[in-house]
């Protein structure tokens, strides 16, 4: 059971990545409308005030921020799985110079762990 779970939820995490992969880039025949795209694009994702901030970046200024961002020698991306809606959810990526015994030895070998 438990290796069918694993199975479900790499799968989910395939159609994730190829969502992000999908979803970083449009283009746009013609000119920009920051209404039309950004403002709509914004009021589409219902933030919360407060707590969710959008924001929109230079892409030259934004890769020189990433080519000149720390680079860290190890890396986990965590998240939750919505078995409902069969969605990745809170999905973010630590990376750090190292892990701890504990993260090492709850990773042992394997390329993903379902945490309860």
């Amino acid at each position: 059971m438990a290796s069918s779970f694993i199975s479900t939820i790499a799968e989910a995490l395939k159609r994730f990545f190829e969502c992000v992969k999908n979803l970083v880039k449009k283009v746009i025949n013609g000119i920009l409308n920051f209404f039309k795209e950004i403002v709509n694009y914004f009021k589409s994702l219902r933030l919360i005030k407060n707590k969710d901030i959008p924001f929109i970046a230079n892409p030259e200024q934004f890769k020189d921020m990433i080519k000149n961002a720390p680079v860290k020698n190890v890396g986990i991306f965590e998240a939750t799985y919505n078995a409902e809606t069969d969605e990745i959810e809170n999905a973010r990526y630590l990376a750090a110079d190292d892990v701890d015994e504990q993260t090492k030895e709850v990773l042992g070998n394997e390329q993903l762990v379902v945490l309860n």
